[in-house]
């Protein structure tokens, strides 16, 4: 699969939402992800059932 940069925005609530396209492509559906981040740049990375 090839990677397809998304801009998306965070409402004043502090909450983003991940394109309809972009949760398809990658078969995400709700859930738990884990935060990081790399100086500026943050990264979502998804929780599997039974990890926490």
């Amino acid at each position: 699969m090839n990677d397809i940069p998304y801009i998306i925005q965070c409402n004043k609530r502090g909450q983003i939402v991940i394109p309809k396209e972009a949760r398809e492509r990658l078969e995400l559906s709700e859930g738990e992800f884990e935060l990081f981040s790399a100086g500026k740049d943050i990264f979502l990375k998804k929780v599997k059932q039974g990890n926490r």
